[in-house]
């Protein structure tokens, strides 16, 4: 049952990521890059009822930082680590929010590992879905990548480097 939820979950993701992978550009869609950085404390808490028999971790973020296109702006991100069984695997749904309010809204899906018993670096890919104000019919994918440690208290650094497609 566990082999084929996995095998389930691993047809899911390359689906996903084979329909969102960048493309070519159309000629009347402009593209330009999206860079940023946040950091923050994130909260965790386990839930052994999810994943079973493993447990999943739901996380929230609220960071503050600076990315290109929305200046000093603030991330907020609700998801799901899954920290057994090894390799690590995480997915959520993120909101950027630049300081006029107008918004990114996106996910993400990708993996991490300890570094230390309280050290973790992760990455994965993320997806622009839409947005509100001068981001309305915005979309865009990229990579992300950072570092966060669950000693108390815990901190969090995070990086985005991808495209907006309008």
């Amino acid at each position: 049952m566990k082999t084929k939820m996995l095998i389930m979950l691993a047809l899911i993701l390359a689906l996903v990521l084979a329909a969102s992978a960048p493309g070519i550009a159309r000629a009347d869609e402009a593209v330009v890059r999206f860079k940023a950085y946040y950091t923050g404390s994130p909260v965790g808490i386990f839930d052994p009822s999810c994943n079973l028999p493993y447990g999943c971790i739901h996380q929230t973020f609220e960071f503050d930082g600076n990315a290109t296109h929305l200046g000093l702006s603030h991330f907020s991100g609700i998801g799901n680590t899954y920290p057994f069984p090894l390799p690590l695997t995480q997915n959520g749904d993120m909101v950027f929010t630049a300081a006029n309010g107008d918004q990114l809204f996106g996910y993400y899906i990708g993996g991490g590992t300890f570094t230390s018993p309280t050290s973790v670096e992760f990455g994965g890919d993320f997806w622009i879905t839409g947005g509100t104000g001068r981001f309305e019919g915005v979309t865009g994918d990229g990579v992300y990548w950072g570092t966060a440690s669950t000693a108390t208290p815990t901190w969090g650094k995070l990086y985005f480097d991808g495209l907006l497609y309008k």
